[in-house]
């Protein structure tokens, strides 16, 4: 799941690991920072109404293209 080009699936660890590498650009590291605050933290109290995403993301089994 994790060959290079376009259109693939990334692991949650690979993805991490290419961002703490500074293997991607700063964009990237901003975007993926914004949503893990916005799928594990709370927003007027409220979590994020998708348990099975706040799971994948908690638990490092999402995918990311």
């Amino acid at each position: 799941m994790n060959e290079s080009g376009h259109q693939v699936l990334v692991e949650q660890d690979v993805l991490r690991r290419r961002l703490d590498d500074g293997d991607l650009p700063d964009w990237a590291r901003k975007h993926y920072e914004t949503f893990r605050e916005t799928m594990l933290g709370d927003r007027d109290g409220a979590p994020f109404p998708c348990y099975f995403g706040i799971e994948s993301e908690r638990n490092g089994d999402a995918l990311y293209t």
